[in-house]
């Protein structure tokens, strides 16, 4: 798989001063799961399992919206992978689904124990965004609709002759992400920082990366940025990776999302093997930027003390690195705290800072007052911002992210125990509300192996108590079981009644040629008590599940979609089963169909140079579980020719191959790649394809010669409609150019349109914003008979190759919305009078007038809220109409009416409009 260099900036250090005593305790080695065999003749009795409760997988619907951080759903087409991960933290499936319009639907396979289900999207000019969801049962997440929030990123290319010259000589690529007065944000290349003004723009982050350490074949490097601050809560809840090291708390202060990759191969820029790239002996990265001042104070407070190094002059900080390849946190090296962002901390002078401290002798030229080098501590933040040059030293770090904070005083829990009526243990989960914020979380869950599950929590001050809940795995619901005090000791035992004491058990098989379905889903439905349980089927097809005694149950395999046996463990033989003794049932053979594989594919290389290879990747599974799952993969010309093709395997359900494809014999366009699957089942020639498959579209890859045009990763409009012309509306839009050329062009033309299509405005306006910040504002001409105006953003590089991209917003003043209702639809005879109520709504808040009408007359009513309808005179049996008719002031026209039946039984249904 291409490897990206991808994930957040932490500046992090580990305290060592918070060692935890060990709360973690020994779950046994059970799997939790329980089985059974078939019984050799009817009327055999096997034994029913110890363990009421199997943990079984069963397969539910997740859907859900991948919005922006405005809540609107994404315009652009997002990469969406949804994990499912058990109580222990294993992954038991993964599928990755395309999300188009924001939406995005996927079967997921979970356990019947309960864990959790992670989703992560991507999409073009956006950040990774991560949703994490908890659950005790399967029935809570199904039909669940999630949201996953997107934040824009800023987007560039630098081209790796954007280099500064250190003083001895030493080339270095060096770029940075800094924000203007206004708090925009852009990335600023190395010659721009040099000759920046003070106080033109403040720093978030600057780098500085040896020349010779980045690959020899890159010509250019693509940033994604993206800031997060610690302080903010929603920012909070995005930290990717343990916060915890050795038992030691990890504290920080500002982390940020960055990539880094090469745009013409999506691959990682830097160059592998030993790095022998460095600034100075032992450095290979140099990075300067802003923290976090409200969590410096934290971690002052908690340490005593910022300094690390007190042997040398200024203050030093260790700082650490979260490695997500290897999932655990790396040294990366000490920074220095500084009083100025306007640090030129690339020099021989800095070279030698790092190594040895600066100098309190004011008159040398390592002075730590002229090169800003804070020497008191105190003075960290003293104006509200602080700086630190941090110098990595670590190797193994490439270019990685850094930070985060969480202050820590001891560990407590409680260890609670939950058996079912016949002393079985339960697997459940179990929920803690803390009565106070002496603990660290608000909510602490924990799941039940064989019976007991621990509370854990970090005690921030005296009050630990809080209210216990646990999830009962039988009835499927939330039990309150008491108020508990987390401490050292504390321990509590609950019993819940298991209704599960009979057996069920069968086979299942398919259809076409009575081969055993192994690894099939088995549930079973209470009709009277509600509630499911699962089971799975074995190598000869056979399943075993334990179920209420006497109760009326359905049983279906959720792989074929439809339900098979209706049945009773009740001592009476009934047609779908062969044999049932009141303690156990064995039914009739299932058979199902085999369905096919089924896949995602995606492109690595949007765009590729003709002679370099563009990359495709496929993950692939079979719901049944016939594996290996084979593929033929083809690529296709604009002609929907087939102009190449390759064969393969994927050996394991959700593992994800590459293809690297060739484009030396390509011409000059756009290709389409197509995977079709075929399971181990499939008997055909694999090329020839003669019977019914998967077909899988990865998307399309561009080959180009010579001097491409730029590239528009983003161009949006929000809102995307407004009530009237004149209005504002805001403009995003990422662009670069895949040869690294600067971007010199970009400009926004516009045409607005009346009602009958007639072109009434157009002009064209500067839109350098977009390419320094990423967003700017468009005013629509203030011309009423506007009815919808197209924006062409129009990107031109230094070679004056031009690319265009265009959306439309449209001037609309929507109508009121207008419902009608009544207590009293159907009246008897006699009754003088009915009320009927309205809700009325205008989009634009624009005022409104009402019109009443009785059976098509109009009356003087002008009241909008409400009106009675007197009904004297009217026979026994009458049909009485009530309409109201609001207009708001641009004139647009709202009705709706509803029916009162007066005397008699009318047979009709009521229905609220």
């Amino acid at each position: 798989m291409v490897n990206h260099l991808k994930g957040f900036l932490y500046l992090a250090v580990v305290c060592s001063v918070f060692l935890f005593s060990s709360c973690k305790i020994d779950l046994g080695d059970s799997d939790g799961t329980s089985s059974g065999t078939l019984p050799s003749q009817p009327g055999d009795n096997p034994t029913i399992p110890d363990n009421p409760i199997a943990v079984q997988q069963v397969s539910v619907l997740i859907s859900g919206t991948i919005t922006d951080r405005n809540g609107q759903p994404l315009d652009v087409n997002a990469l969406v992978n949804i994990s499912s991960v058990d109580r222990d933290g294993n992954q038991i499936d993964r599928k990755s689904v395309n999300a188009s319009s924001g939406q995005f639907a996927s079967q997921i396979t979970l356990t019947s124990g309960g864990g959790s289900v992670v989703i992560s999207a991507s999409a073009d000019g956006y950040n990774t965004g991560i949703t994490t969801v908890e659950y005790a049962s399967p029935a809570e997440l199904d039909g669940t609709k999630l949201s996953v929030v997107l934040d824009s990123v800023i987007t560039a290319v630098i081209p790796v002759d954007s280099i500064t010259i250190m003083s001895d000589g030493k080339k270095l690529v060096r770029f940075g992400i800094y924000r203007d007065a206004d708090g925009r944000t852009s990335v600023v290349t190395g010659k721009e920082i040099v000759s920046m003004g003070v106080g033109d723009k403040q720093p978030v982050v600057d780098l500085s990366i040896p020349l010779n350490a980045l690959s020899a074949d890159v010509s250019s490097i693509q940033i994604s940025y993206r800031d997060y601050q610690p302080s903010n809560p929603d920012d909070f809840q995005s930290f990717p990776g343990s916060l915890e090291e050795g038992g030691r708390e990890l504290i920080s202060f500002g982390f940020d999302y960055m990539e880094i990759t090469d745009p013409q191969t999506g691959q990682n820029p830097f160059a592998t093997g030993d790095i022998t790239a460095q600034l100075v002996a032992g450095e290979y990265v140099r990075i300067f930027r802003r923290v976090d001042c409200n969590q410096i104070q934290k971690i002052k407070s908690l340490l005593g003390t910022l300094d690390m190094l007190p042997d040398k002059n200024g203050v030093q900080f260790e700082f650490w690195a979260f490695d997500f390849e290897s999932g655990r946190w790396l040294r990366a090296g000490y920074g220095t705290f500084v009083s100025s962002s306007v640090i030129d901390y690339n020099t021989t002078i800095w070279d030698y800072i790092i190594l040895n401290g600066c100098s309190l002798d004011p008159n040398s030229v390592y002075s730590c007052e002229s090169n800003k080098v804070i020497v008191d501590e105190n003075q960290i933040c003293e104006n509200g911002t602080g700086y630190v040059v941090i110098s990595v030293t670590n190797p193994l770090l490439d270019w990685k992210n850094l930070d985060y904070i969480r202050p820590a005083a001891e560990t407590v829990g409680c260890d609670i125990y939950l058996r079912d009526d016949a002393g079985n243990p339960v697997s459940t989960r179990v929920t803690f509300y803390p009565d106070s914020n002496c603990v660290s979380s608000e909510v602490t869950y924990s799941s039940a192996d064989e019976g007991k599950a621990v509370i854990e929590s970090i005690k921030l001050c005296d009050d630990t108590s809080g209210k216990l809940y646990y999830w009962n795995p039988f009835e499927k619901r939330r039990v309150y079981a008491g108020e508990i005090i987390l401490s050292g000791t504390c321990s509590k035992s609950i019993e819940i009644e298991n209704p599960y004491k009979c057996q069920v058990e069968g086979r299942v098989l398919y259809r076409d040629n009575g081969d055993p379905a192994e690894n099939m889903v088995v549930g079973v439905n209470s009709l009277e008590q509600g509630g499911t349980v699962y089971g799975t089927t074995d190598s000869q097809g056979r399943y075993s599940i334990n179920v209420p005694c006497g109760e009326d149950l359905e049983l279906f395999v959720s792989n074929s979609g439809w339900i098979q046996y209706r049945f009773s463990v009740n001592n009476t033989v009934e047609s779908t089963e062969l044999q049932d003794d009141g303690k156990q049932s064995t039914l009739r053979d299932i058979l199902i169909a085999d369905f096919p594989p089924e896949g995602s594919a995606w492109i690595m290389t949007r765009y590729v140079k003709k002679g370099n290879d563009a990359v495709a990747q496929l993950m692939a599974w079979d719901i049944e579980g016939n594996l290996p799952v084979r593929y033929k993969m083809s690529i296709y010309d604009s002609n929907n020719n087939e102009v190449d093709s390759t064969t393969g395997t994927v050996n394991e359900n959700y593992d994800v191959v590459t293809e690297n494809i060739g484009t030396t014999s390509l011409s000059p366009g756009t290709y389409q790649v197509i995977f079709k699957l075929v399971d181990s089942r499939y008997t055909g020639d694999i090329t020839q394809l003669s019977q019914e498959v998967t077909t899988v579209n990865a998307g399309y890859f561009t080959v180009y010669e010579g001097n491409p045009a730029p590239v528009i990763t983003l161009f949006r409009i929000n809102p995307s409609r407004v009530s009237s012309a004149g209005q504002q509306v805001d403009v995003y839009g990422t662009a670069y150019d895949i040869e690294g050329e600067d971007i010199t062009g970009s400009s926004i033309e516009y045409s607005c349109y009346d009602n009958a299509g007639s072109q009434i405005e157009s002009g064209s306006i500067d839109a350098t914003a977009l390419i320094q910040r990423g967003e700017m504002e468009f005013t629509i001409p203030d011309n009423q008979d506007i009815k919808e105006c197209n924006l062409t953003w129009v990107v031109t590089d230094s070679s004056g190759q031009t690319s265009t991209s265009s959306r439309t917003v449209y001037v609309e003043n929507l109508p009121p919305y207008v419902s009608l209702f009544t207590e009293n639809g159907i009246v008897p005879a006699g009754t003088p009078s009915v009320t009927v109520e309205s809700y009325i709504w205008d989009p634009e808040d624009d005022p409104y007038t009402c019109k009443w009408y009785i059976n098509g007359a109009e009356t003087q009513h002008t009241d909008c809220q409400q009106i009675e309808v007197d009904l004297t005179g009217y026979q026994d049996g009458a049909l009485i109409t009530v309409e109201l008719e609001v207009t708001d002031s641009k004139g647009n026209v709202s009705r709706k009416d509803v029916k009162i039946y007066y005397g008699g039984k009318a047979d009709v249904d009521i229905t609220i409009q």
